[in-house]
């Protein structure tokens, strides 16, 4: 300790100057290396999970839309004409929904999940076809029981 002692002022302060910015070039060179790492992680997350999110998402509102629209036309033989339109737009977001989903899904595991989805999808607009077609013929209690399946 008599050696710190015996050093000038001039020369302590040096030493604790270079200390400080020595450390401070350590803490910013590993920040670096983590932020690589992060930004890694945010390209995945943007290029990969947000894309198959949002298809997810608008698959979910698109098929809300269609059973929102099968209700309202199952209930007034009127109004089929009306909904008609609205519909067919809405079975068309479904449908394109499904397959950017299909198309944008990678992983295994998942793509056996988004296969399922489209099968469940199929099926479940071949039903929507059988309801419309019972709704339109005036046949309302068996359009009901068809939806309710």
């Amino acid at each position: 300790m008599k050696f710190l002692h015996n050093l000038e002022t001039s020369s302590k302060l040096l030493v604790a100057f270079a200390t400080v910015l020595a450390l401070t070039v350590l803490l910013g060179l590993g920040s670096l290396s983590r932020m690589s790492d992060i930004n890694q992680v945010s390209t995945q997350l943007s290029g990969t999970w947000l894309p198959q999110t949002i298809a997810a998402l608008s698959l979910k509102s698109d098929l809300m839309e269609l059973r929102k629209l099968e209700h309202v036309v199952i209930s007034d033989k009127a109004s089929i004409d009306g909904a008609e339109q609205k519909l067919s737009l809405a079975l068309s977001a479904f449908r394109d929904n499904a397959d950017r989903l299909g198309r944008s899904i990678n992983d295994t595991k998942l793509k056996a999940e988004a296969t399922e989805l489209q099968r469940s999808a199929t099926a479940y607009l071949a039903e929507h076809e059988k309801m419309m077609a019972l709704a339109g013929q005036g046949k309302k209690d068996e359009a009901v029981a068809v939806l309710k399946e």
